[in-house]
């Protein structure tokens, strides 16, 4: 006899490319935890053909290629750097110079390393994140698509039905997958969780708390008599033992952790060298200082090259990054934590030099503690002299 009430689980692809992860140090422990939710207590894991070719169609594209352009650009901005060498350290020594060129290609040997491994990491079927990532996809029941799934995802579109997903069928071919599976498997009052990073599509709108979309929620209630459940991470999927809810937390979170810390090197100095008004660039400056604990050496390079590099793509007259107002404080806390680390603060009187008279003065207090920190600036390299640098 049926068993009634079953549970299902449904895992979006958003949540999958979290679990891709970038040290492929995705444990073993979680893939034994869900085949015990399947084996031991009977739990559905459903996967949307939608999905599984989400899943691998972005293995090969979008996931690779967002972290492979972001070191691309990296590699361009060496090369510039490299091309620029005799202009901007013509005043150095010979044997600076020399170093610096060495220090180039280092990096540059580094970050090609690097690349490399993401194409084994994400292009290769045997990489160690492939074949963890596709034992997770077999543990799941198949949803195959069919014509009916298609054209009532079609008609879904075309009556302005939820869940949004812009003018893509996506999302609502999963959800037509989703429905046609529990049509064709009755199973009493079937409990959906639902997991997924994707608030647009399926949260609803209306409700300060985590709750499913309330048409969606109405439309499958009177399909299946059952309800869904709508969670943002694994480790909050209903029935769990605080044991293995502290395993996938712990997991989530060194996958959250690496994932800031890869956009702290990449997208957010992008973004910082691009923005084009004083406030969008406070904003982001805020939103850094806030993740400064998980800030390292390149990220704080990446942020400083950022700043300096916004003028060139500033629609204004201004470097909208260094002429914010908030620019000079916000610089003090990124060099703070430089200090923190221990970190080599040459860096940090390029970037000084680098600025205007009227910069100058401006971040002197940066100056102030650079110099008590051992940093010496020659009088001649300065556009801005304080009382202070005057020895007589």
């Amino acid at each position: 006899m049926e068993r009634k009430d079953k549970k299902y689980i449904f895992i979006d692809t958003t949540v999958y490319r979290n679990l891709f992860s970038e040290s492929e140090d995705f444990s073993d422990e979680f893939l034994q935890f869900f085949e015990k939710l399947i084996t031991v207590a009977g739990i559905i894991l459903l996967l949307p053909q939608q999905v599984k070719d989400e899943i691998e169609r972005n293995c090969i594209g979008d996931w690779f290629s967002e972290n492979q352009q972001a070191l691309g650009n990296k590699l361009t901005k060496l090369d510039d750097k490299a091309a620029r060498l005799e202009l901007d350290y013509g005043t150095y020594s010979k044997k600076a110079v020399q170093k610096i060129k060495k220090d180039i290609q280092r990096e540059k040997k580094t970050i090609t390393q690097k690349i490399e491994k993401y194409k084994k990491q994400f292009l290769s079927p045997k990489s160690t994140s492939r074949i963890k990532l596709n034992k997770l996809i077999n543990l799941a029941v198949l949803v195959p698509e069919s014509e009916q799934i298609l054209s009532a995802a079609f008609f879904r579109k075309e009556k302005g039905n939820p869940p949004e997903d812009g003018s893509k069928l996506g999302d609502k071919i999963i959800w037509e997958s989703l429905l046609s599976y529990l049509k064709e498997n009755p199973s009493g009052k079937p409990k959906l969780i639902f997991v997924t990073k994707d608030k647009k599509a399926w949260r609803a709108e209306a409700s300060e708390k985590l709750e499913f979309n309330f048409w969606l929620q109405k439309e499958y209630n009177k399909k299946t008599k059952g309800r869904v459940i709508l969670i943002e991470k694994l480790s909050e999927i209903p029935g769990l033992t605080p044991v293995e809810q502290e395993k996938i937390k712990d997991e989530e979170e060194r996958e959250s952790r690496r994932n800031i810390i890869f956009k702290l090197k990449t997208s957010v100095p992008e973004q910082l060298k691009l923005v084009n008004t004083f406030a969008g660039a406070e904003k982001l400056m805020h939103a850094i200082e806030s993740k400064l604990d998980l800030i390292d050496k390149e990220g704080i390079e990446q942020i400083l090259k950022a700043c300096v590099e916004n003028v060139k793509h500033s629609t204004g007259p201004y470097n909208q990054a260094i002429d914010a107002g908030y620019a000079p404080r916000f610089t003090m806390k990124l060099l703070q934590k430089a200090i923190d680390l221990n970190l080599d603060l040459s860096i940090w009187k390029d970037f000084y030099i680098q600025l205007d008279e009227n910069n100058q003065e401006r971040f002197y207090d940066l100056r102030k503690l650079l110099q008590d920190k051992g940093v010496v600036f020659a009088l001649v390299e300065l556009k801005y002299v304080h009382v202070d640098d005057i020895p007589f």
